[in-house]
Formats: structure tokens, C-alpha cells, sequence
């Protein structure tokens, strides 16, 4: 059974799926080691306002990140801080969606095109 982030039915935590799919390929490259901002702002083509709003974002889901000289880091795995992160449907994690779409049925092929369509 998948468990539920405890922060995935706060209401203040609803995001667009324009947004967390922009939170989703942060992640991934927060998880790849330290990236400079400049770095992220030009792969992730965001403003630094929306940088700053998405880490605190993270932040407040409960996702560490690690600011040093090196650049901004994930300091957990990231299936850990997928787990953490609320999907666009507020009862779901994108971890919950990750296990999810193995399934074979239709269901699970929609949320496979949905992830897809967010995180391109």
C-alpha cells in the first residue's frame, strides 16, 4: 500500500501541474550533486524569484536542501524527497504516482502520460 505524505492533504500545498513538474526536474538535478544557482536557472529556464519560491517550496515539504559554496544539493535520496513532494492531485505524492504507474491498466498507462506530460 502506498503511504501518504503527511502534507499531501494540506490545502496550502496545492500546486499546478505546470509547477510540479518544474519542482519534479529541480529535484532530479538537485540529486545529481551541487549545482550553482545560475547553473539551474538557465537548465530549469526560470527567473531567480521563481527559483527561490520553488526551493522554499521544497523546503517546506520537508525536503532538505543544503546550500554551500559548492552550489545547492539534495541531501537525501530522491525517492525520499519524491515522497515529499505533493502531485497535482493533493492526495497523491509524486512518489505515490511513481508506484502507481507500474500497473498495466489503462489507469496506470493515464498517470504514466500525465508524469510524462509534467515532467518534459
Amino acid at each position: 500500500m502506498v503511504q501518504k505524505a503527511s502534507n499531501a492533504h494540506d490545502d496550502s500545498l496545492r500546486i499546478s501541474g505546470v509547477r510540479a513538474g518544474r519542482l519534479y526536474r529541480l529535484l532530479k538535478q538537485l540529486s545529481t550533486g551541487p549545482a550553482q544557482r545560475s547553473t539551474m536557472l538557465k537548465r530549469l529556464r526560470v527567473g531567480m524569484r521563481t527559483f527561490y519560491r520553488d526551493i522554499d517550496l521544497l523546503r517546506e515539504c520537508g525536503v532538505d536542501i543544503e546550500t554551500r559554496a559548492e552550489g545547492y544539493s539534495l541531501t537525501e535520496s530522491l525517492e525520499d524527497a519524491l515522497d515529499r513532494l505533493p502531485f497535482p492531485d493533493p492526495e497523491l505524492t509524486f512518489g505515490d504516482v511513481l508506484v502507481l504507474m507500474k500497473g498495466r491498466s489503462s489507469s496506470h498507462q493515464k498517470l504514466r502520460r500525465q508524469l510524462d506530460q509534467l515532467t518534459k
